[in-house]
């Protein structure tokens, strides 16, 4: 198990996440190599969709049920996903 945090907290957050008007999807990974860590992987349609959502409810209720589960202050990092077919 992967704890209380990836259980209690992110599972139904994750479901409302991919509600979100502009989510094309959500993961919630955990490393095997360093237990306790976690990777939420977002794709949204685009920068407002993405902002709108980390502005909205659902990030603010995940924030407020992580206080005093979490060993410190989340990493957080906004990446660009490339894929295959942004190559071509």
């Amino acid at each position: 198990t992967y704890g209380d945090w990836s259980s209690d907290v992110c599972s139904s957050d994750l479901v409302l996440t991919r509600t979100d008007p502009g989510c094309r999807n959500v993961d919630l990974t955990g490393s095997m190599l360093h237990p306790g860590r976690f990777v939420v992987v977002e794709k949204w349609v685009d920068a407002d969709a993405q902002r709108r959502h980390y502005d909205g409810p659902v990030v603010a209720s995940m924030a407020e049920a992580a206080v005093g589960l979490l060993a410190g202050p989340p990493d957080l990092d906004l990446t660009l996903g490339i894929s295959a077919h942004d190559l071509a």
